[in-house]
């Protein structure tokens, strides 16, 4: 609840995700993890935290997200077509769209290893950091499946709520394809990630298909780089 309410004085979305996390493993969370006496006290702190200490807060953030969402479409035509008409710009950045990046949102963005322009340095930089988190999304989605069938969500309700909140949040925002705004998403990735590598180790399907996953990755970056200096005209 500490850094719920933080959030609200860093990043409004963020603590709203946060707090929608809390109430569904409240509601939603096996009662070997969370007894049905703990669900009651820990519901009523939150509530107590959220109506009494944030209530007009609360109500102003939540309805400039929504207004900011229903507005969001003609916002974000009008960021991509910015985007493709600047100096150094992509022209198909226009085609960029929520059906592109909803799909991809657990793995992009994807390692840019050219200098389509001198603003790309610091993306270059990155980019043996995106070809990890291109590569380990593999065991992130597989864990995230596994869960779902096996019925062990319930023991994970939180950070699967939180993750899940957070990346539809960047898909409805203008910044899905920014690198800087998965950040605060990575460490709990990472937890998926190393739980998925850990299982590896003993399944023998996921052992067939890590090649594939690896010949995607490649696939993927010389499309995404093709794509870079294609739409400037550079090839």
């Amino acid at each position: 609840m500490l850094v719920g309410v933080y959030l609200f004085f860093y990043r409004a979305p963020l603590a709203i995700v946060m707090f929608l996390a809390m109430f569904s493993h409240i509601v939603v969370a096996s009662k070997r993890v969370m007894s049905m006496g703990k669900k009651i006290i820990a519901g009523v702190l939150v509530g107590i935290v959220l109506l009494v200490g944030l209530g007009d807060r609360l109500l102003t953030q939540t309805e400039r997200i929504r207004d900011s969402v229903e507005n969001n479409d003609a916002q974000q035509r009008q960021n991509f077509e910015w985007r493709s008409r600047r100096a150094g710009g992509n022209s198909f950045a226009t085609y960029a769209s929520r059906a592109v990046f909803a799909p991809l949102i657990f793995t992009i963005p994807f390692p840019t290893f050219n200098e389509a322009h001198k603003e790309q340095v610091v993306q270059q930089q990155m980019s043996g950091g995106s070809y990890v988190k291109n590569i380990l999304s593999f065991f992130v989605l597989y864990v995230m499946i596994m869960m779902l069938l096996s019925g062990e969500w319930r023991r994970h309700v939180f950070i699967l709520a939180y993750t899940l909140g957070y990346l539809v949040t960047l898909v409805l925002s203008n910044y899905a394809q920014s690198g800087r705004f998965h950040m605060p998403i990575w460490p709990m990735l990472m937890l998926f990630a190393a739980y998925g590598v850990q299982l590896s180790k003993t399944n023998p399907r996921l052992k067939r298909w890590f090649p594939l996953v690896l010949v995607l990755e490649v696939v993927a970056c010389i499309a995404w780089n093709w794509f870079k200096l294609k739409g400037r005209g550079m090839i």
